[in-house]
């Protein structure tokens, strides 16, 4: 008792008594402690506070809706208090298809990819309620955001025409082929274009075409650029304009050359050679004589390697197309028994002239006195018509009849060259080595009609 006395004694909040001293009458030993031990009054202790709030995502990286993100890129999110790093992991963070590992470190998640992203690619990010904070919150709902990947640029891989061409159809398209397909709405005529020209715009797959709306003009120079607003299908754009320049060409003159005398046996050769301006096709024809195989026909220079073997004439012609327009040049080819000695007579000639085609005689037989003057060997080619006269023939000089007095084309049965002379309208029947070819004789006296043809003559 003496013990309890001091303990209350020594406790300010229980005075004693007015006499100065504590009685205890009855009561258990054990309550007598517990009073002693609680006191007699006072506040009870405040009570611990406790964590219900959940945790959230303050920010991510990459950002929600972010594009051109890089392929090695890692995906973090940061919550706004600390989470335990047991349910942080592969389940609870995932980034769509993509295999990683997941870190936690203090309140960041970090998702780190096994390897580089795809190009072009869409990923969706999920954090799953079943990450907890430290009191045990989870989140209130799965947070999820998504990302688009870096795609490679396209990249101008081949032009039409080519950067630098010269002589361009003036009917040409202008087109510009991507290293990969392009989305067709990005291609306008504000994203493509060719300087001064209007026109429209189609797409098929990586090729875009401009088409003019009209030919472009002769011997100009011209500008197509395609701008970085061209992309490709994932919305990657072209990393830069890309530029290329053309030159158009002139419209087309065909010369076929002059036209040629060509000894019999010999091979001919046409030559275009001399034609001009610009061309896209190059064809040789023949037109007319006998037929004959041209070797590569589209030259400038073919060649006739087994012309006939005969004294005729051919026509060939030679046709130039650019950009729509087209050009066409003749040439007649003669082949003569010698293109070397050549002499040519016209009912419009002159005895006086120098005999040439350009400038021939009159009369067959002025043609032969001249040949036979010098020795023979030059032969005589007659135009169509009436030659009133009597002819004596030579030595060595061949007669020749059936050419068209204007165009120079032979036809014995429609260009008939008559020899209308006297009683005996040709003679010299001792003459040797000639050749009598598309003559008609007749005698002045209308006795007979004489068809001379290739040395045999017809009545």
């Amino acid at each position: 008792m003496r013990r309890i006395r001091r303990v209350f004694d020594r406790n300010p909040a229980c005075p004693p008594s007015r006499g100065g001293r504590v009685r205890v009458t009855a009561i258990s030993l054990m309550t007598m402690m517990l009073i002693a031990i609680v006191g007699c009054g006072g506040d009870d202790p405040p009570p611990v506070a406790v964590d219900t709030k959940a945790p959230t995502v303050t920010s991510m990286s990459p950002a929600a809706g972010a594009m051109n993100v890089s392929l090695n890129t890692t995906i973090s999110a940061t919550f706004s208090e600390a989470v335990r790093a047991s349910t942080v992991n592969a389940t609870t963070f995932t980034v769509g298809g993509v295999l990683g590992t997941v870190v936690l470190n203090g309140k960041v998640a970090t998702f780190t990819p096994s390897a580089a992203l795809a190009e072009s690619t869409p990923y969706t990010v999920t954090i799953t309620t079943g990450v907890k904070d430290i009191a045990g919150n989870a989140l209130a709902a799965d947070f999820v955001w998504s990302f688009t990947t870096l795609g490679t640029a396209p990249v101008v891989a081949s032009v039409s025409p080519l950067n630098g061409a010269m002589g361009v159809s003036l009917t040409s398209t202008v087109s510009a082929t991507f290293s990969e397909a392009v989305d067709p709405a990005t291609v306008t005529a504000t994203t493509f274009t060719v300087s001064g020209v209007t026109g429209t715009i189609s797409v098929n797959g990586a090729t875009a075409t401009f088409t003019p709306s009209a030919a472009l003009a002769e011997s100009t120079p011209y500008t197509a650029t395609v701008t970085t607003g061209i992309t490709d299908l994932a919305g990657n754009a072209l990393a830069a304009d890309f530029v290329w320049s053309f030159t158009t060409g002139s419209a087309p003159i065909a010369n076929a050359g002059p036209d040629q005398d060509v000894t019999l046996g010999v091979s001919i050769v046409l030559d275009g050679s001399a034609s001009q301006g610009d061309f896209q096709t190059r064809t040789w024809a023949q037109v007319s004589g006998p037929t004959v195989v041209l070797t590569n026909p589209t030259s400038a220079t073919p060649t006739i390697p087994n012309p006939p073997n005969e004294v005729t004439t051919m026509e060939f012609d030679l046709t130039l197309t650019f950009g729509g327009q087209e050009s066409r040049d003749r040439v007649v080819i003669f082949i003569l028994e010698d293109a070397d000695n050549a002499l040519f007579v016209s009912r419009t000639g002159s005895d006086a002239n120098a005999g040439t085609r350009q400038s021939p005689f009159a009369t067959v037989q002025k043609a032969i006195d001249v040949s036979n003057a010098v020795g023979g060997g030059a032969d005589v080619y007659a135009t169509d018509g009436v030659f009133s006269e009597t002819i004596t023939l030579r030595d060595n000089v061949s007669i020749y009849g059936g050419f068209h007095r204007i165009t120079g084309l032979r036809d014995i049965q429609l260009n008939k060259t008559i020899i209308n002379g006297g009683p005996q309208a040709v003679t010299g029947s001792s003459a040797n080595n000639l050749t009598l070819d598309g003559l008609e004789i007749l005698s002045a006296a209308g006795h007979g009609r004489w068809e001379l043809d290739c040395d045999q003559p017809r009545k």
